[in-house]
């Protein structure tokens, strides 16, 4: 494992936020990955982590996308399998380091300055620290949905999501213009010049600031974001300032996330303050109280894949969004109003005695907790469902249907048209299958959802059916057998006994040995009509 740690550092225009299914009944097992034993913050509430095995009772992510809006990433064993098609939106050919601008490769070719850049002023003059590849956005992902349980490696959060990267820094930082676009891509909003996305974002993780105020453009780009549901976690940056200097985070409807550290007190180069919402583990810079996650052996360009230690905000935004998702994994439809009155009512509350815990507001309402949300969630009320329906309803008849939910009625929705109709109070059979009616309502912060279905049998008419064949036929001979059938089905003949007796291309039936042949006829289910089948038997002779 390589073990780093990083530093405060100024990028010119965008700082990278770091300092230099079904919900399960039990609690899972803790899983085999070797490096999971030194994830403090996965850790459960009395250790200030979040509580994985918890939250693993929600799922682990299947069905979600998580957008990662950072360095790319790189080839890493965690990610194989889950990555979608992202998209680099560095405009600007020299900061990106790939030969060209905008393109479709969100991978990560690394974002090293030397002391020549800095000399030649290569990425402005604003850009005047020298660094290694930060390979800061592979460390991000890994922390929501690096892969679980394959004995390699560390625990992802959300190992069963799927990972949509979406490059917007390059070398000594990136721009604001980039990052919009980049989110408004990511969320599933156009983009002039720019492919549709056809894996929109569920969640957008953006582990970045830039000291300026939200500019009318981002926050048109964050408004139009929530109205599709799609929920914008953001770093609150590492300055040790007043978290509502600092962009994307001041953005009103984003989700803003301070760092905690081991002791479960506000990491000191958090910034803070009445815009941060909510704090999660962002480690220090001392050995054993980082962030593990993936990582790049490489000190400029990509090689070998690897694990590393870090710490900062950008740390502390992945451990909510992975929660999140473990979240929407569970309940896709729960609306975000009500996510959040279930996330900010759930928080474990900051250690007594630390800096938090003295000074409400300083850190938001309290570090994000798995064990906790999933205790609400569970303990949510069911409705009380009813309903009045015939199980069985023969063709061209009707019947009264209904339903209630906690007393009022429901809104019923037809599904299956092709089989019956539904005029609001009754239904009536067309034809044969399954009458299907619904009435979905989604849960809240404190009822389950609802998911109720009518499911009446239609079965098809019984259709008439004979088959006319002499009781004899003479080895040798041939005859054409004679269907009669009400249905509206093609009939079928086969010979049951083929040593017997057998039909010929022609249709006709030849009987080739002595004994009983035995045919059937037989006709499928249609819309009007039942299947149905006979079989005859007819004596072969010499």
């Amino acid at each position: 494992m390589r073990y780093r740690i990083l530093l405060p550092a100024l990028l010119c225009a965008l700082l990278l936020a770091l300092p230099t299914r079904a919900i399960g009944a039990e609690r899972p097992a803790a899983p085999n990955d070797p490096y999971y034993g030194e994830q403090w913050a996965l850790r459960s509430e009395a250790a200030n982590g979040i509580d994985l095995l918890e939250t693993w009772r929600f799922g682990q992510g299947s069905g979600v996308v998580v957008a990662v809006l950072d360095t790319g990433i790189t080839a890493h064993p965690e990610f194989e399998g889950r990555v979608l098609s992202g998209y680099d939106f560095i405009s600007d050919a020299l900061r990106a380091g790939d030969g060209d601008g905008r393109d479709s490769d969100p991978s990560d070719p690394g974002d090293w300055v030397s002391a020549a850049d800095i000399s030649a002023q290569t990425y402005g003059p604003n850009c005047t620290e020298t660094s290694d590849s930060s390979w800061h956005g592979t460390h991000v992902a890994g922390t929501i949905l690096a892969a679980a349980n394959n004995g390699v490696g560390m625990s992802g959060i959300v190992p069963l999501a799927q990972l949509l990267p979406v490059r917007v820094i390059g070398h000594c930082g990136g721009s604001v213009t980039d990052l919009i676009d980049a989110m408004r891509w990511a969320g599933g909003l156009t983009v002039a010049g720019v492919p549709e996305n056809p894996t929109p974002a569920t969640i957008i993780n953006i582990s970045l600031v830039v000291e300026r105020n939200c500019s009318g453009a981002m926050q048109s780009a964050v408004d139009e974001l929530s109205a599709r549901g799609v929920i914008i976690v953001t770093a609150v940056g590492n300055e040790t300032l007043e978290a509502s200097r600092f962009a994307p985070a001041n953005c009103l409807g984003t989700l803003t996330v301070g760092a905690t550290t081991l002791s479960g007190d506000r990491a000191n180069y958090s910034n803070y303050g009445s815009a941060v919402d909510l704090s999660a583990p962002g480690g220090a810079a001392t050995r054993g109280s980082g962030i593990l996650s993936t990582y790049n052996e490489g000190r400029t360009a990509p090689a070998a894949s690897a694990y590393a230690l870090e710490s900062g905000t950008s740390m502390a935004a992945p451990h909510a969004s992975g929660v999140l998702a473990a979240i929407l994994a569970a309940e896709p439809n729960l609306p975000r109003s009500d996510l959040f009155t279930l996330l900010f009512a759930n928080l474990a509350p900051f250690p007594a005695g630390s800096s938090c815990a003295q000074t409400p507001g300083l850190c938001g309402g309290g570090i994000i907790n798995g064990a906790r949300l999933y205790a609400a969630f569970a303990a949510r009320t069911a409705p009380l469902l009813t309903q009045v329906a015939p199980t069985e309803l023969a063709i061209g008849t009707s019947s009264a249907v209904s339903a209630t939910i906690d007393g009022s009625a429901a809104v019923l929705t037809l599904l299956t048209p092709t089989v019956c109709s539904f005029d609001g109070a009754s239904v009536t059979a067309i034809a044969s299958g399954s009458c299907i009616l619904q009435s979905a309502r989604p849960g809240s912060a404190t009822v389950q959802p609802v998911d109720l279905r009518i499911t009446i049998a239609v079965p098809g008419n019984t259709p008439t059916l004979s088959l006319s064949v002499p009781t004899r036929l003479k080895v040798g001979r041939r005859i054409t057998p004679t269907v009669t059938t009400s249905s509206d089905g093609v009939a079928t003949l086969t010979s049951r006994t083929p040593r017997v007796c057998v039909f010929g291309a022609s249709g006709r039936l030849r009987a080739i040995a002595s004994g009983t042949c035995r045919v059937r006829v037989e006709v499928p289910a249609t819309a009007q009509f039942a299947a149905r089948r006979i079989t005859v038997s007819i004596r072969a002779t010499r």
